[in-house]
């Protein structure tokens, strides 16, 4: 078995291993700290008719190994980091802090680009993004039963040679 991680976008007909993924992940790491409330609402907006419909204003990277999806970037043309996930397994080994160099890198490359990332970090995720350069803007916030920290990286210009 190939223990190489490859990163690339996200090809449709992966959305939903890449669904899959977010969900376990969520179920396991981040919905027990919620009600009934949000888990319905987080559930309601990860599912690969709504992941498809996204992808019209978003785009969408993964990390695959030995042919599964094991971490999954989604980032709004805005610059809103709408899901990072990792599979429980990689988590730590820096699969996710890689997805967000590349989702920075991509923007980067496209006109318009946002001059920041925005995150609304599940409370339990708030250490990982701190070490990825985010930073809170305001206290844990709730909606519509999600709990979430507001935060932000600005994005510095690529370097010029």
């Amino acid at each position: 078995m190939n223990n190489d991680i490859i990163y690339g976008p996200l090809p449709p007909e992966r959305e939903a291993e890449a669904v899959a993924l977010v969900r376990s992940v969520f179920d396991t790491a981040v919905a027990p700290g919620y009600g009934e409330q949000g888990r319905a609402t987080f559930h309601d907006y990860v599912t690969q008719l709504a992941f498809s419909q996204r992808s019209q204003g978003a785009f969408a990277l993964t990390a695959e190994q030995g042919g599964k999806v094991i971490g999954v970037i989604e980032v709004l043309d805005t610059g809103h980091v709408a899901l990072l996930f990792v599979s429980p397994d990689r988590q730590g080994l820096g699969v996710g802090g890689e997805l967000m160099r590349r989702a920075v890198a991509h923007c980067r490359r496209s006109s318009g680009a946002p001059t920041q990332f925005t995150v609304n970090a599940s409370p339990n995720a708030v250490p990982a993004y701190e070490r990825m350069g985010f930073a809170a803007t305001n206290t844990e916030q709730e909606l519509n039963g999600v709990r979430f920290v507001p935060m932000t990286m600005p994005l510095s210009p690529p370097a010029t040679s």
